[in-house]
């Protein structure tokens, strides 16, 4: 059987951006910002949006695991593949601890989202979780979604030397893994773990983050036709959803099968260019938008009415947190750029290629333009 990157036909599949996977993580990003403000807007039926954290890691695997198997494979030294993510995935971690110091400076308070104390600034910027600590603060107090941030990271440094090494143990590695994260949902009766203090929880973290991971690397090395066309796998997602809400959210099960049904929608929209130019449009500025989304919304939450007078209108809460989000994926674009033009001129060909970001901005294949 031919390689993705043997195949031409495949190769050219592989060679544009995947719209579709830019549309699928910027709503998801907008699903986890309506997560954790739930309580502020009184939506809990949005309780099983924390899902979208594991689809954000299987879009990761679609992109690393076509784009990045074959040249690690091929002898790409770990500083190069290190040097690669980071600089891609660093700027906005400096921009989010630079809009959190700015908020502890001005003495804003702790949001309603992560009502923790507003300290440990530079655990973001180090990305370094707390080893203890209450649980609610999480392992990241002033940002709780970084959490998945060090997650994705911390795979991406075990994947590497399994796939430079013994890459044939890849297949086996995501299906223990996958094993191992289906007996700890089953024991914990809960899928949602990973983001409190602790080594332990770090383990979990890291468990949940490879089982996804390798789904999604399964999804971006398989060539060939789409499990279900793009209509059929978008209803059954949404069907799954629809069923969790009305039986009240139906616990662990309903949502690892929300998941199960976004891989297949995932798998089909890999696969499934879109052709509407408008629709086009929206989902790559949904793709360049998500990643800041994501990081930022926590403490941007920092500036809601403390009284709850926007409590009602999620529509002025999304408006805010984007109004924040936008410049700093301009801030964020910019950077990335700047530290790309700084980097030495002489890169393998793989290096070349705009990448997208892990938590959730894993959406877009290689592609011949410059620039991310």
């Amino acid at each position: 059987m031919q390689s993705a990157l043997d195949n031409p036909e495949s190769n050219a599949m592989h060679h544009r951006r995947i719209e579709g996977l830019d549309l699928f993580r910027g709503v998801v990003a907008l699903a986890v910002v309506l997560y954790h403000f739930r309580g502020y807007l009184s939506i809990p039926w949005m309780g099983f949006a924390y899902i979208a954290v594991d689809l954000f890691f299987v879009l990761s695997g679609i992109v690393l695991g076509m784009k990045y198997t074959d040249a690690i494979a091929n002898g790409m030294p770990i500083l190069t593949f290190a040097r690669i993510r980071l600089q891609r995935l660093y700027p906005m971690v400096v921009v989010v601890g630079a809009f959190v110091a700015v908020l502890n400076l001005l003495g804003v308070a702790p949001g309603f989202a992560f009502p923790a104390s507003n300290h440990a600034v530079w655990r973001i910027f180090a990305l370094w979780p707390l080893s203890e600590g209450p649980v609610n603060e999480g392992a990241f107090p002033v940002d709780g979604p970084m959490w998945s941030l060090w997650a994705e990271l911390a795979v991406n440094a075990l994947w590497f030397p399994i796939v430079r090494y013994r890459r044939r143990w890849i297949g086996a590695v995501g299906v223990l893994a996958m094993l191992g994260m289906l007996v700890l949902t089953w024991h914990l009766r809960d899928l949602n773990y990973g983001m409190a203090p602790g080594g332990v929880s770090r383990l979990m973290a890291l468990l949940r983050a490879l089982a996804w991971f390798s789904v999604g690397c399964w999804i971006g090395r398989r060539d060939g036709r789409r499990v279900l066309p793009v209509l059929a796998s978008l209803a059954l997602f949404l069907g799954m959803i629809v069923a969790a809400v009305l039986t009240g959210h139906g616990g662990y099960r309903s949502h690892l099968l929300i998941v199960v049904a976004g891989c297949v929608l995932l798998h089909s929209l890999y696969h499934a260019p879109i052709v509407w130019a408008p629709l086009s449009g929206i989902s790559r500025m949904l793709g360049v938008l998500s990643y800041p989304l994501y990081l930022i919304h926590a403490p941007a939450g920092r500036l809601l009415p403390q009284d709850g007078s926007l409590a009602v209108h999620w529509a002025g809460v999304l408006l805010l947190i984007i109004g924040i989000a936008a410049p700093a994926a301009v801030v964020n674009e910019w950077l990335v750029g700047w530290i790309h033009r700084l980097a030495p001129r002489r890169r393998a060909a793989v290096e070349t290629v705009p990448e997208v970001l892990p938590t959730p901005n894993d959406a877009e294949a290689p592609a011949a333009a410059s620039g991310p």
